[in-house]
């Protein structure tokens, strides 16, 4: 019995570029399938929207609590790294993208709104 990726590579072995062109177009296919029949689409934009629009406001809180905080800086930057894996490498990347993200997305609103707080 092999893995996905055993059979991946045993593909690409004995076909050669052929099996990784089969491969991405599949993984493509499937997620623009998913792109247009699934809520995680939308809870997946919304949520780098929502990310995008704290990285430049309010201006500057995003670098000053990743300075502040630096193990949940590195967490974040995990946390985002393995939801662009999951991306690109899942099957339905679009839904464990948009699962995986959530967690990181949720724990930089806490601390922006946690800040706010403190500020006022």
């Amino acid at each position: 019995m092999r893995s996905h990726f055993g059979q991946f590579a045993f593909a690409v072995q004995t076909s050669g570029l052929t099996a990784v062109k089969e491969v991405v177009v599949r993984k493509l296919a499937m997620n623009y399938k998913l792109i247009r029949y699934t809520i995680w689409t939308r809870v997946l934009l919304c949520s780098l929207l929502a990310l995008g629009i704290l990285f430049y406001r309010p201006v500057g809180i995003f670098r000053r609590l990743l300075t502040k905080n630096p193990a949940i800086a590195a967490g974040l930057a995990g946390g985002v790294l393995g939801a662009f894996t999951a991306l690109i490498f899942n099957d339905s990347g679009i839904v464990a993208a948009a699962t995986a993200i959530i967690f990181p997305a949720a724990t930089l609103f806490y601390l922006v709104l946690r800040e706010q707080i403190t500020l006022l």
